[in-house]
């Protein structure tokens, strides 16, 4: 993307220079990016062909996935931890009563 933007910056100051100052940018030059020639230049690796395509999806396709874990996990220990303080208020409410009944028969 700042690559892009600093090409098209590039061309605009090109074609500023070539109306100031008459044959000093090609106009063939000014309308069509250069492309690779063979020879003078190296063809691009099939690896930076291959994550210039699919850069993007594969990066939404991860942080959607780990946004996606994160998710269903902190459901999951909240999940847990309601379980675990209803088990402690079940287990407090028999030893209360289990002391009240204590308590009850000692009094008699």
């Amino acid at each position: 993307m700042l690559t892009r933007r600093l090409l098209q910056t590039a061309r605009l100051s090109s074609l500023r220079v070539a109306r100031l100052v008459p044959g000093a940018v090609p106009r063939s030059a000014l309308r069509q990016p250069q492309r690779f020639s063979s020879g003078s230049a190296k063809p691009p690796s099939v690896h930076s062909t291959f994550y210039k395509t699919f850069g993007r999806p594969i990066a939404k396709v991860v942080l959607l996935s780990i946004l996606t874990y994160q998710a269903v996990y902190l459901l999951w220990i909240k999940l847990e931890a309601d379980e675990t303080k209803s088990l402690r208020k079940a287990e407090i409410a028999e030893l209360e009563s289990k002391v009240e009944k204590l308590q009850g028969s000692n009094k008699s």
